[in-house]
């Protein structure tokens, strides 16, 4: 074999082992890997596994399947707690911005948007509040068949779950949680103690 039969033996050995590494069969070695414990998802089939090199950011995007339930998790390394907080923060906004009548932009055109019946729009909850801190919001929210938020009626409105975050100092990894579940067997409550037992595992 030639140095160039080897070196494209080597390149093909490195992106299998990538491909394997970025397609992980269950929740279990992803949870490992990001250092967070969620013993409940350790056998959930991952379905989808894309990983995004940014500039300053590994970005980690994993959808998972248990029983009637669909997991998508967001996975954000390499991140301080102050950016952190600030792209928790943004998210809220968007998400309480979805469901906003109309806008109005800097020439003073008002621009509708589709109107979201008020019992379609989304709660939140504070599961992990104490008497010194309200603790991070849970967001309870209806979607669609293709898992979108901006439902248009309670037709449409097929899937119940929560979305929440979860930031692990030591290794600098911030974690957001979408759970979706058929609406008619969605159980608030225990949604929220689920949000409530994952924690990070160091």
């Amino acid at each position: 074999m030639n140095a160039h039969s080897l070196a494209i033996a080597a390149l093909a050995a490195v992106v299998a082992a990538a491909a394997v590494l970025a397609a992980p069969k269950t929740l279990g070695p992803v949870l490992d890997e990001i250092g967070v414990s969620a013993p409940a998802w350790r056998e959930a089939a991952v379905i989808k596994s894309v990983r995004r090199e940014g500039r300053q950011h590994l970005f980690w995007t994993v959808v998972a399947r248990t029983g009637a339930r669909t997991l998508r998790l967001e996975i954000t390394t390499r991140v301080g707690p102050e950016a952190a907080q600030r792209l928790q923060d943004d998210w809220g906004i968007r998400i309480r911005s979805l469901f906003r009548p109309a806008t109005t932009d800097y020439f003073g055109v008002t621009q509708r948007r589709v109107v979201v019946p008020e019992e379609l729009h989304p709660a939140v909850r504070y599961p992990r509040k104490t008497l010194l801190r309200s603790g991070d919001p849970v967001f309870v929210l209806w979607s669609d068949r293709d898992l979108g938020y901006l439902v248009k009626s309670r037709e449409t409105a097929v899937n119940r779950g929560v979305s929440w975050f979860r930031y692990c100092g030591k290794r600098q990894v911030l974690l957001q949680v979408e759970t979706f579940a058929p609406g008619a067997g969605f159980d608030e409550a225990a949604a929220l103690a689920e949000s409530s037992s994952v924690s990070c595992s160091d």
